[in-house]
């Protein structure tokens, strides 16, 4: 109740939730080029008719977590730029995703891994690729660090300490 408040408008949750994946949809379109069309209107549909999205919006939680996901997209999207700048706004996107879920890191690399791939079908130089797949891992890096130098200070003001769940207690130990 913190963030949302005590009321619950379902039907605002989910619109929102909607709208985020079509906004994802359309940067992924946007991001790979991908012509207008019936294969724009594939990936949208992919997207919201994935199991997770029914079970968000049972759960009312469609908002947040497409919100997370969309800024994971949006941290792909910057990062494939070339300007420092976007390389930047990559990071900060992939750490707020971070900050709000996690797992959405594995959906900012696919998308990454996928862009590489791309590259070297269109015959991009393979040193090319390489490099720029070497710059997405340590960007990641990069993220995943500030994410953990963040959530180490919010803990430390907030005198909290991660629950124990399958070690996550522990996790500075393994670094």
């Amino acid at each position: 109740n913190s963030i949302t408040g005590p009321y619950t408008l379902r039907y605002l949750d989910g619109a929102i939730g909607l709208v985020a994946i079509a906004l994802i949809a359309g940067v992924i379109c946007w991001m790979y080029s991908v012509p207008k069309g019936i294969l724009c209107w594939s990936i949208g549909g992919v997207l919201v008719s994935f199991p997770s999205v029914a079970t968000m919006l049972i759960y009312e939680s469609l908002d947040y977590f497409a919100i997370a996901s969309l800024l994971a997209v949006l941290a792909a999207f910057f990062l494939v730029k070339s300007l420092e700048i976007f390389r930047i706004l990559g990071v900060i996107c992939l750490v707020f995703s971070l900050g709000a879920y996690q797992p959405f890191l594995g959906f900012t690399l696919s998308l990454l891994v996928v862009d590489c791939i791309i590259m070297h079908a269109r015959n991009t130089h393979v040193k090319t690729v390489v490099c720029k797949g070497i710059r997405y891992i340590i960007d990641a890096i990069i993220s995943l660090s500030l994410y953990y130098v963040i959530l180490k200070i919010r803990l430390y003001q907030s005198g909290l300490s991660l629950i124990e769940y399958k070690g996550i207690n522990h996790m500075s130990e393994n670094l």
